[in-house]
């Protein structure tokens, strides 16, 4: 069965206590946190659009990043609430 996602990663990260925003933060592996969950889907055949709700940071940073058409960006308010909404 084909599906769409919505990663809802517009938050500030205030509990996260790092100097970088959670979803740019590099893991271990070199990946960072948003490519770790894109790419989770992104492999799935069955995921036919992954949609991302992100902040003013994460838009500039995937603005420049190569996208394959399955990748749609969208701004997040300013709450969870919002974003979702």
């Amino acid at each position: 069965m084909d599906y769409s996602v919505i990663i809802v990663a517009a938050g500030k990260g205030e509990r996260f206590s790092k100097t970088t925003s959670k979803i740019l933060y590099e893991l271990p592996n070199g990946k960072r946190v948003i490519h770790q969950t894109i790419d989770a889907f992104m492999e799935n055949e069955a995921c036919k659009q992954v949609i991302l709700v992100l902040n003013d940071e994460g838009m500039l940073y995937f603005k420049d990043q190569s996208r394959n058409g399955r990748t749609v960006l969208v701004k997040g308010g300013n709450s969870r609430q919002e974003s979702v909404y």
